[in-house]
């Protein structure tokens, strides 16, 4: 049984014990860190051998490629430096293509555009204002 299977299994267990008991596990990227550091530190004080966490997050391409994914990198990446601390000794693995980076580039050349012509208007004005300041001399 692959690795995937054995993950939809266990996500399946977890929705129906949420459903059969009415509990329901919200994680938001606000709590995310902090439970990953008590999963942590439950496993160290439970003598299990636990040396760290090495999580990886395949297809992350697809994050990336919605909406919600250039806004969710800041605090992944905060997430991900707090537990690489000596303390917490867990890895993010993010395994994501090349073109997932596309959104990150476009967004950069729209802003650059967007200064470009900003700039260009200004100096339009700037110009357009010089020349009308020297013909309201004469």
């Amino acid at each position: 049984m692959s690795l995937c299977h054995v993950i939809l299994r266990l996500l399946n267990r977890v929705r129906e014990a949420e459903r059969n008991t009415g509990v329901s596990i919200n994680l938001e990227l606000s709590n995310l860190k902090q439970w990953l550091i008590d999963v942590q530190n439950k496993l160290k004080s439970e003598n299990t051998g636990y040396d760290g966490l090495f999580i990886v997050w395949d297809e992350f391409t697809e994050l990336m490629r919605s909406a919600v994914g250039l806004r969710l990198l800041t605090p992944l990446q905060e997430i991900t430096e707090a537990l690489m601390s000596s303390e917490n000794n867990s890895y993010f693995l993010f395994i994501t293509h090349p073109s997932a980076f596309n959104g990150l580039i476009a967004e950069e050349q729209l802003k650059r555009k967007v200064a470009i012509i900003i700039h260009t208007i200004i100096w339009r004005l700037y110009l357009l204002l010089k020349i009308m300041s020297v013909n309201l001399r004469l």
